[in-house]
């Protein structure tokens, strides 16, 4: 699937005979997994002087996805008899993923 451009709507443009020849010839492609994985990215397609091509500028904004509601924490739960277990396992647990989604408490 094609990633939604800003900026000029063509990519490609060559003058001539005083008649400008537009077409929208670059693009930026990515599969489904690619929406579910970075939080936003944009692409930008500036205007450019030196080619008859546009360059696709992509911009990556990676972090935590957030939930639509945010995370609740209730007192009651370090009263359950597993609870001091159950997180002393998971800061143990080795995480895996982008370096900005990991936190090593090592």
């Amino acid at each position: 699937m094609e990633h939604p451009c800003k900026g000029n709507e063509f990519t490609w443009c060559r003058n001539w005979k005083e008649k400008s020849l537009l077409r929208r010839l670059d693009r930026v492609l990515c599969n489904k997994r690619w929406f579910e994985v970075t939080i936003s990215s944009k692409v930008n397609v500036p205007a450019t002087s030196i080619s008859y091509h546009c360059p696709l500028d992509v911009a990556l904004h990676q972090g935590l996805r957030r939930d639509p509601r945010p995370f609740k924490y209730f007192a009651l739960w370090a009263k359950h008899e597993t609870y001091n277990n159950l997180v002393k396992e998971a800061w143990r647990s080795e995480l895996r993923g982008m370096e900005l989604m990991c936190y090593s408490g090592s």
